[in-house]
């Protein structure tokens, strides 16, 4: 995710989110500065991660779950680009 956008969808699949990574070349100058990463759900904001190059937080483990219809955004505050991952719920389910 690009520092100031916001990505917002309705949920088709239920998803998992298990990690915020910090991609820290994409600081530039400002790389004292932390970027927080924040969701937004059923009119709700959560902050959700502080990653920071200065302190050395470059990821930070979740455990966030999404269901179908959940209308949520994500967006981080802060210089440099961060990464979620995490898998479909509906693909988890079939593993086990």
């Amino acid at each position: 995710m690009e520092s100031g956008k916001k990505y917002s969808q309705t949920v088709v699949d239920s998803f998992h989110i298990s990690n915020a990574s910090f991609d820290i070349e994409s600081t530039g100058k400002e790389e004292s500065k932390p970027a927080q990463v924040f969701v937004e759900v059923e009119n709700g904001n959560y902050l959700i991660a502080t990653l920071s190059k200065a302190a050395k937080i470059y990821q930070v483990p979740l455990d966030l779950n999404f269901q179908k219809g959940d209308r949520i955004s994500f967006r981080t505050v802060g210089p440099g680009s961060v990464y979620l991952t995490g898998a479909q719920c509906s693909l988890c389910f079939k593993l086990n």
